[in-house]
């Protein structure tokens, strides 16, 4: 009920500032923020497109509940939505594939598994 009544408010201040003309050439979307809970599903489903775009190549990724956290952590935030998570799939996972598809060092097949080191690094390995 408090989400409707902010929403509302939001559109009255929206109306206020812009003209009627503006307003009927847009469509307003108000998101919700985004919790812990939504940010796990993006990632979940994130490394699951990241899967399908790879599966041509007879390879796919396993993530380890820590690269998970860890990824999540450094990219969440609830006002910015799923932007980040994305980008961190991006360049501490997605980067390292690509060295290994330019150098053709995997068999089809083959499983990357990504995990945290003791160092606190990503890394991974090949199964």
């Amino acid at each position: 009920m408090k989400r409707i009544a902010e929403q509302e408010n939001m559109k009255t201040d929206i109306k206020r500032v812009f003209r009627p003309e503006f307003l009927g050439r847009v469509k307003l979307v108000i998101f919700n923020k985004m919790t812990e809970e939504n940010a796990s599903e993006v990632f979940n489903l994130e490394v699951k497109k990241l899967n399908r775009r790879i599966e041509s190549s007879g390879v796919s990724i396993e993530v380890s509940e820590g690269v998970k956290k860890h990824i999540l952590k450094s990219s969440f935030d609830e006002s910015l939505g799923a932007r980040n998570i994305r980008v961190q799939i991006e360049t501490l996972i997605e980067d390292k594939l690509v060295n290994e598809f330019i150098s053709d060092n995997f068999k089809k097949g083959a499983v990357f598994l990504f995990e945290m080191s003791e160092s606190n690094e990503i890394t991974y390995k090949i199964k």
